[in-house]
C-alpha cells in the first residue's frame, strides 16, 4: 500500500540487497531517484521504476530527495552518510553502520547536531517473530533470562572478500543486545577460513552479559543446509524462533514443566500475524522522518553492534578474550577481510 506522506527517498546501489529497497520504498510510494555506480544497474532500475537515476553527488546536491537509503559496501557506508547529512538529508545506511567506530560516531553526531534522521539496517528487529518473541521476553514469559543462541549459516557458494561473521552477525548481535538488554561486559569468539580465503567463513563467539545472560552465536558460509536460527531461554521455559521454517511454524515456547519421563516438552505455537520485515523497516524509517521519532535501530545502536563486532573480530586475531567494560577504542578498524557488501 502507497504512503501519501510527501516524503522522498532516494536508494544508493541498487545490487543484490539494494533492489529491494528500491522495490519497497516504490510500493510505499515514496520513491525519488536511484542512484548506483554501475551505469546498466541504474539505467535498469530508472526505467522499471519510472525515476530519474542521479550520481550520488548529484542526489545529494538537488531537491530530488529527503532521505536517502544507501546499500553499497560497507567500506563507503560513513563517507556517504556524512556527504547526504552535510546536504540536510535523512539517512537509511545498511548493516553493519561503518567499518571503524570513529566514522560511526562522526554519523550519529552529524545526524544529531542537524536534527535528522539516521537509521541502522538491521532488519530482523523488525520481523514481526522477533518483536513478539521480544515482547514475550519482556513480560516474563520465559521468567529470569539466562541463555540466548544464534545460528545463521548458508550452504550456497563461498563469497568472494566477505567474512561470514560481518556478512551475518550485524543482524544476530542486534537481537541479541536487545534482548538482553545491555552491552556485554565481555566476548571471545575463534574462527577460521577454507584454505586460501581472507577472513572466517565459520566462526563461533561468546558474549557474557552483567546482569547474568550468556549468549552464543554461530555463523557459517561453508554449511551443508541453511540455517536462521535463534533460541532464547529462561528459568520457565525457551522460546524458539526459526525463520526457515513456514509462517505458521517460525515461533515457538517449550515450557519448562519438570518432566521425569524423558519426554521433551511439547511446543505451544505463537501465532503471529504474516509481514515482510524489510517493509515494516522501511514504513519504520519513513514513519521517523515525518514524526521526528527515534528509530529502533538508530546510530548509537549501530554503533553498540559496532563495537561487539569489533570485539569479536580482535578476539578472532588475538586468541583472547575481550573485555567491553570501558570505552571502545574510538580509532579501531575491522581488518579488511571483515568487509561486507550487502
Amino acid at each position: 500500500m502507497a504512503m501519501n506522506t510527501g516524503l522522498r527517498v532516494g536508494v544508493i546501489g541498487c545490487g543484490a540487497w539494494g533492489k529491494n529497497l528500491v522495490r519497497n520504498f516504490s510500493e510505499m510510494g515514496v520513491l525519488s531517484a536511484v542512484s548506483d555506480i554501475y551505469g546498466p544497474t541504474a539505467r535498469d532500475m530508472s526505467e522499471r521504476f519510472s525515476v530519474p537515476a542521479l550520481s550520488a553527488e548529484s542526489l545529494f546536491s538537488s531537491g530530488a530527495a529527503d532521505a536517502v537509503a544507501i546499500a553499497v559496501p560497507a567500506e563507503d557506508h560513513a563517507d556517504l552518510a556524512l556527504q547526504a547529512i552535510a546536504a540536510g538529508k535523512h539517512v537509511f545506511v545498511e548493516k553493519p553502520i561503518a567499518v571503524c567506530e570513529a566514522d560511526a560516531g562522526r554519523m550519529a553526531a552529524a545526524a544529531a547536531d542537524r536534527n535528522l534522521i539516521l537509521m541502522v539496517g538491521h532488519v530482523l528487529r523488525y520481523h514481526p517473530c522477533f518483536r513478539e518473541l521480544l515482547e514475550a521476553v519482556r513480560s516474563g514469559k520465559i521468567g529470569r533470562l539466562a541463555y540466548i543462541y544464534t545460528s545463521r549459516a548458508d550452504n550456497r557458494s563461498l563469497r568472494r572478500n566477505e567474512n561470514a561473521l560481518w556478512g551475518f552477525a550485524p543482524h544476530d548481535v542486534s537481537m541479541i543486545l536487545a534482548l538482553a538488554g545491555e552491552m556485554p561486559k565481555r566476548v571471545a569468539a575463534t574462527g577460521d577460513a577454507v584454505p586460501g580465503r581472507p577472513g572466517a567463513d565459520i566462526a563461533v563467539a561468546g558474549l557474557e552479559f552483567p546482569g547474568g545472560a550468556k549468549g552464543h552465536v554461530f555463523v557459517s558460509w561453508y554449511n551443508h543446509v541453511k540455517q536462521q536460527e535463534l533460541v532464547v531461554a529462561g528459568e520457565n521455559g525457551v522460546i524458539v524462533f526459526d525463520d526457515r521454517a513456514e509462517w505458521p511454524n517460525k515461533l515457538a515456547y517449550f515450557p519448562h514443566r519438570g518432566q521425569t519421563d524423558g519426554a521433551a516438552p511439547a511446543p505451544e505455537p505463537i501465532v503471529v500475524e504474516r509481514g515482510e520485515p524489510l517493509r515494516i523497516e522501511c514504513e519504520h524509517f519513513a514513519e521517523c522522518v515525518a514524526t521526528g521519532r527515534r528509530p529502533l535501530t538508530d546510530g548509537v545502536e549501530g554503533l553498540d553492534v559496532l563495537r561487539v563486532l569489533a570485539a569479536m573480530t580482535e578476539s578472532m586475531v588475538s586468541g583472547d578474550a575481550v573485555r567491553l567494560d570501558g570505552a571502545a577504542a574510538p580509532g579501531a578498524r575491522i581488518p579488511k577481510p571483515a568487509l561486507v557488501a550487502r
